[in-house]
C-alpha cells in the first residue's frame, strides 16, 4: 500500500462525490453512483472497492482455497464447486483480518459518518453486495448474495462485510452462476476460463449505506415484470422494511400506473389492490442487527401503504430514473417517517420486454391452425376419459356448442371437442373469432386465461376491436332458424332463480332412475333417461357458468372505476358465501368425521398406521362400529363426490369408501390442524370488512350526489355475482349425483351383459362406446368383435396413462403451442427460478413442494406443504385444509379449486405449465397468489439466509 490511506488508494469510494468505475465498485454501486450524481434522493453511501477483497485474500493467504473453487467452476463440476465454495466461505469468515483491510473498513465507516446527519443517534447501516455483473441487463443475481441490515459499530461492520464476501461462495450463488453459464453457452462446460473476470478473487465490492427507518417500502417496476408491458408500471408496497416483501413474509399492496408518455403528468393509477396486513418488519432494537415483526394497529391493516399522491410521486421518480439510465428498472425504494422517498438500489428489469411490435387486428390470429386446450376440460377430467363415458358426454356438449355452418367455413369443420391420448380437449379457435377488446381495454379475463401466454399478451395489446361479425352472424342465423334458443336458460336476471325451481325435481328424477331392470335392452331406456337429464342440466349450467364469469368480471370493473380499488383480495372477499357452499359443507362433514375417528384410539391408530385403510380393517376395533355408522351417514350425504366429476366412471366415494378413509387418515396424521369452521368464520369477517370498506369509499366519492343510484347498482350486481359464483359450486354438487347414478346404471348393464355371455367381464363395458353397448345388447355386435375392440382400447388406455398431455395442441395433435422454458431446467433447481401462471387466490406463502399425481398420494401431504397437481376438482378440496398453497397446471379464476381456495384463504396459482414435471417433492418455493408467480429457492443444504433483497 505504500503507506497511503485507504481513501487515497481508491479502496473506499464515496458515491456521488468521486469517480466510481464499475470494475471497482460493482454494477449495483455504479448505478447508485449515477443516481446520486443526477440528484436522486439516495441515502449516504460509501463503497469498499473490489481491491479490499483482493487485499484480504492476498494478505490472509487464501489464494489456494479460492483457486480450488475457481477450478471446480471452470469444469462445471457443481457438487465439487459447492463443496470447495463452502470451504472458501468458511475461510473468509474465520481468517484473521489483515491490518490494512481493517484500516479500510474503519476508513469506510468514518467516511460514511462524515457525510451523514446522524447527530447523537448511532449510525445504523445496511451492508450489501455489489459484484461486477450483479444486477446486469440479462441476469439480475437478485437474492444470490447477502444483505445485512440494522448494523451499527465497527465490530458489526467487520462481521457483516465478511458475510457479504462469503456469500459469493454460497450454494445458491454458485448454482446460479453454473446454471446461468449453461443457459448462455448451451453446454455443461462450466464458465469459460473459469476465473472471476480473469482473477482468482471474486470481483465483489461492498456497499455501506445509511439505513432509513421506513414508514413503508417496496419495489417499483417501470415495466410490468410479468408481461413486459412498457406501458404500465407496477408498485409493490408494505409497511416496514422491504425485506419482508422479498421473503414473501407479508402481503403487499399492489398499484398499477398507466404511462401514456414520458411525462409525470401523463401518469394515471389504473389499479389499486390493497392487501390485508397484520404485521410489519422493523429494526429493533436499533443497531442490534435484529429484525422483528410487530403487529400493525387494526386501523392500518386494510389501509393502503401509500396514498395516491405518493404512488404518483414514486412513479414519476421511476420515470425519470428510467430516462436517465436508459432502460426499464426494478427500483427498491423506502418512504421515511417524514414522507420523503429514497432510492436504495436500482437494477434493470430482466427478461423479455414487450412493446407494440405485434401484428394488429385479428386476421393473423384467426388464420392460424386449429388450437386445442385442456384449460377448460382439465379440472373436469383430472384423469383419462373412458371410451364409454366420453361417448355419452361428448354429444351432449356438442348439442350446445357445435355450430355446423360456422365450423365448416372458419374452423376447417373441426368439432368443439376431441380426445387426444385419452384426455378431452376443447377447440379454442372459435374464441379467436369471438374475442374482442374495447378501445383502451383488454378482452375479459375469463376468455384470456384459456389462451397460451403469448396469445394472451397479443390479445391484451393488439387484439381485434370486434369479433368476427360474419361468424357471429352465421351463429345467430342458425340459432333463429333452428329455434336453438330454446336449448338454453339465457336470461341473466332469472337463470339463477330457475335453478332453484329446477334442482329439487332434477335430484328427484335422478334418484328415480331405476336399477331394477333385468335385461340389457331395458337398461338402454334408463340410459336414455339419464342422458336427457344431462341435457337439461347442461342447458342451464352452461349459461350459469357464463353469467358467473361475466358478473365476476363486471364486479371487478365496477370496483376499479367506481370505488378506485381492485385486486382479488377485495373482490373474492365480497362474494364469499361459506354458509351455502355445498363443497365447503362436504369438507366440514369430512373434518367432523376425522374428529370422530380421533376420539377413539383404536380407529385413530389403525387409520394413521395403515398405508391402505379399508372397511374390513375397521371390523373388530373398539370404536369401529361407531365410526362406521358415522362414515355410512357421510357417504349417504356426500358419496356421489369424486376427484374427476365429469368422468362417469371416475371412482365415487360411495363405491370406493377407501378414498374417504385416506382423506380422514391425512387429517389425523396432521393432528386436525385447521378447523374449517374457524377458517369460514375468518372469511365471513373478511367479507364484512370488505363491504364496510367499499361503502365508505363510495360514500366519499365526488360522484355520490351526481349519481346516487350507483350504490344500489353496485349492491344489485354484488348480490347477483354472489348467487352465480355459489351456483357454480352447487350445480356441480347436484350433477355429481346424476353421474353416480349414471355409473350405477351402466355397471348394472355390464353385469347383465356378462350374465348373458355377451361380455367376458361386466367391467369391460367402459372400453366400449354407447352405440356399441346398444348393438351388443340388441345382438347386432358379437362378442369376438367386442372383445377385440375392448382389448385394443384397454391397451391404449394403459399407454395413455404413462404419457404427458400438453396443455395446448395444434391441429394434428403432435406439438405443444406453448411450454414453460426454464434456464437449466435439467439441473437440480438449486438456483432461483420463476414460474408464472394465473393468480386465482391472493396471498404469499413459502413452503415445501408436495406433488400429488392422484388422491392415492394424499398421505404425502403435510401441513403447510405447497400442493402441486395437474388439476383439482371438488373432490380434491378437502386437501386445501392441510396445504399451505396451491399450484395447478390447469384451472381458471372461477374453477372449483379457485372458489374454495379463496374461501379458505389459500394462496393459489393455476395454468403453471409443466409444474408437476419441473417441481419435485421437498423443493422450497414461494407461491405469490397476487402476481401469479412461483419462485424456486436455494438448495436445501444451503445455510439459512438472512433477510435480503
Amino acid at each position: 500500500m505504500g503507506g497511503s490511506s485507504s481513501t487515497d488508494s481508491g479502496w473506499v469510494i464515496r458515491l456521488g462525490a468521486e469517480e466510481a468505475p464499475t470494475r471497482r465498485v460493482g454494477s449495483k454501486a455504479a448505478r447508485l453512483h449515477r443516481l446520486c450524481r443526477l440528484g436522486f434522493a439516495v441515502p449516504p453511501v460509501v463503497v469498499l472497492s473490489t481491491a479490499v477483497l483482493e487485499a484480504f485474500v492476498r494478505e490472509a493467504g487464501l489464494t489456494g482455497t479460492l483457486s480450488d473453487a475457481a477450478e471446480a467452476m471452470a469444469h462445471g463440476d457443481g457438487d465439487r464447486a459447492r463443496a470447495t465454495g463452502r470451504a472458501a466461505a468458511e475461510s473468509i469468515r474465520t481468517a484473521p483480518l489483515p491490518v490494512v483491510v481493517d484500516e479500510a473498513l474503519v476508513a469506510g465507516l468514518c467516511a460514511l459518518e462524515a457525510c451523514t446527519s446522524a447527530d447523537e443517534e448511532p449510525l445504523v447501516l445496511a451492508v450489501r453486495s455489489s459484484a461486477v455483473g450483479e444486477d446486469g441487463e440479462s441476469r439480475s443475481h437478485a437474492g444470490q448474495y447477502e444483505s445485512l441490515l440494522n448494523v451499527s459499530g465497527i465490530d458489526a461492520v467487520r462481521g457483516a462485510v465478511r458475510e457479504v464476501w462469503a456469500s459469493w461462495f454460497s450454494d445458491r450463488a454458485i448454482s446460479y452462476r453454473l446454471t446461468s453459464s449453461k443457459a448462455v453457452t448451451g453446454s455443461e462446460g462450466g464458465m469459460a476460463g473459469a476465473s472471476w473476470s480473469g482473477s482468482l478473487v471474486p470481483p465483489m465490492a461492498v456497499v455501506l449505506q445509511q439505513m432509513v427507518v421506513p414508514r413503508a417500502s417496496g419495489m417499483l417496476f417501470t415495466a410490468d415484470p410479468v408481461t413486459g408491458d412498457k406501458g404500465e408500471m407496477m408498485i409493490e408496497a408494505a409497511p416496514g422494511l422491504g425485506e419482508a416483501l422479498a421473503q414473501a413474509l407479508v402481503h403487499p399492496d399492489l398499484f398499477r400506473v398507466s404511462r401514456r408518455g414520458s411525462q409525470a403528468h401523463e401518469l394515471r393509477i389504473s389499479e389499486r389492490a390493497i392487501a390485508p396486513k397484520e404485521r410489519h418488519l422493523v429494526p429493533s432494537p436499533l443497531g442490534s442487527g435484529e429484525l422483528v415483526f410487530q403487529p400493525l394497529p387494526e386501523a392500518l391493516q386494510l389501509s393502503p401503504s401509500l396514498d395516491d399522491d405518493e404512488v404518483l410521486k414514486l412513479a414519476g421518480l421511476g420515470l425519470r430514473a428510467e430516462e436517465e439510465l436508459g432502460s426499464p428498472l426494478d427500483i427498491e425504494w423506502v418512504l421515511d417517517t417524514d414522507g420523503e422517498l429514497h432510492v436504495l438500489q436500482a437494477r434493470p428489469v430482466t427478461g423479455q420486454l414487450r412493446g407494440s411490435g405485434l401484428p394488429r387486428g385479428g386476421s393473423l390470429l384467426r388464420s392460424r391452425p386449429i388450437l386445442w386446450t385442456q384449460r377448460f376440460s382439465g379440472e373436469r377430467w383430472t384423469d383419462l376419459a373412458t371410451p364409454l363415458g366420453w361417448s355419452l358426454v361428448q354429444p351432449v356438449l356438442h348439442h350446445f356448442t357445435l355450430w355446423e355452418a360456422a365450423s365448416k367455413r372458419w374452423l376447417s369443420s373441426s368439432l368443439p371437442t376431441r380426445l387426444y391420448r385419452g384426455r378431452p380437449y376443447f377447440n379454442l379457435s372459435i374464441f379467436r373469432h369471438l374475442v374482442f377488446r374495447l378501445p383502451g381495454g383488454a378482452p375479459p379475463q375469463f376468455i384470456l386465461e384459456m389462451f397460451p401466454p403469448d396469445e394472451q399478451e397479443e390479445l391484451r395489446s393488439d387484439g381485434p376491436l370486434l369479433p368476427n361479425m360474419a361468424l357471429v352472424g352465421s351463429i345467430v342465423t342458425q340459432l333463429i332458424r333452428e329455434r336453438r334458443w330454446e336449448r338454453y336458460h339465457y336470461n341473466f336476471v332469472t337463470n339463477y332463480r330457475e335453478w332453484e325451481d329446477f334442482q329439487p325435481g332434477f335430484e328427484a328424477r335422478v334418484q328415480a332412475l331405476s336399477l331394477a331392470f333385468t335385461e340389457p335392452e331395458e337398461g338402454l331406456g334408463t340410459v336414455e333417461e339419464a342422458r336427457n337429464l344431462m341435457v337439461e342440466y347442461v342447458g342451464l349450467h352452461l349459461l350459469s357458468l357464463l353469467f358467473a364469469h361475466l358478473s365476476y368480471e363486471a364486479l371487478g370493473q365496477m370496483l376499479r372505476s367506481w370505488v378506485g380499488l381492485s385486486g382479488e383480495v377485495l373482490r373474492s372477499a365480497l362474494v364469499a358465501n361459506c354458509e351455502d357452499n355445498q363443497t365447503l359443507r362436504c369438507n366440514r362433514a369430512l373434518w367432523a368425521l376425522a374428529v370422530v375417528a380421533a376420539s377413539d384410539d383404536s380407529v385413530n391408530v389403525y387409520l394413521t398406521s395403515s398405508p391402505q385403510p379399508s372397511l374390513e380393517g375397521l371390523e373388530g376395533l373398539t370404536g369401529g362400529a361407531a365410526f362406521r355408522q358415522e362414515l355410512d351417514q357421510f357417504l349417504a350425504d356426500y358419496g356421489h363426490r369424486s376427484s374427476a366429476s365429469w368422468e362417469i366412471f371416475a371412482p365415487r366415494w360411495a363405491d370406493s369408501p377407501e378414498l374417504v378413509l385416506r382423506l380422514v387418515a391425512g387429517y389425523l396424521r396432521n393432528d386436525l390442524v385447521d378447523d374449517p369452521r374457524q377458517m369460514e368464520q375468518r372469511r365471513r369477517s373478511d367479507r364484512e370488512q370488505a363491504e364496510r370498506l367499499v361503502r365508505s369509499r363510495m360514500a366519499r366519492t365526488r360522484w355520490r350526489r351526481l349519481f346516487p343510484w350507483r350504490q344500489q347498482a353496485f349492491n344489485t350486481l354484488l348480490g347477483i355475482t354472489r348467487q352465480y359464483v355459489l351456483l357454480r359450486e352447487n350445480q356441480r354438487f347436484s350433477f355429481d349425483r346424476l353421474l353416480l347414478r349414471f355409473k350405477q346404471v351402466l355397471e348394472r348393464m355390464g353385469a347383465l351383459l356378462e350374465r348373458d355371455g355377451l361380455l367376458d367381464a361386466g367391467a369391460d363395458i367402459v372400453f366400449l362406446e354407447i352405440d356399441e353397448v346398444s348393438a351388443l345388447a340388441r345382438g347386432v355386435l358379437q362378442l369376438p368383435e367386442a372383445r377385440a375392440r375392448i382389448a385394443l382400447r384397454r391397451s391404449e388406455f394403459e399407454q395413455n396413462r404413462r404419457v404427458d398431455h400438453p396443455d395446448f395442441l395444434e391441429e394434428g395433435g403432435e406439438g405443444d403451442v406453448e411450454s414453460v422454458a426454464l434456464a437449466g431446467s435439467s439441473s437440480s433447481f438449486r438456483d432461483l427460478v420463476t414460474l408464472s401462471g394465473l393468480a386465482i387466490s391472493p396471498g404469499r406463502v413459502r413452503g415445501r413442494v408436495c406433488v400429488l399425481r392422484s388422491l392415492d398420494d394424499v398421505h404425502k401431504l403435510k401441513p403447510g406443504d405447497i400442493l402441486v397437481a395437474r388439476a383439482a376438482d371438488s373432490g380434491w378440496t378437502p386437501l386445501f385444509l392441510t396445504a399451505g398453497a396451491l399450484v395447478l397446471e390447469l384451472g381458471s379464476m372461477l374453477s372449483h379449486a379457485a372458489v374454495v381456495a379463496r374461501e379458505y384463504g389459500l394462496p393459489a396459482i393455476v395454468n403453471v405449465e409443466g409444474a408437476t414435471r419441473m417441481l419435485h417433492d421437498g423443493m422450497e418455493v414461494t407461491v405469490d397468489g397476487h402476481q401469479g408467480r412461483l419462485l424456486v429457492h436455494r438448495a436445501q443444504n444451503d445455510p439459512e439466509r438472512r433477510y435480503e433483497m
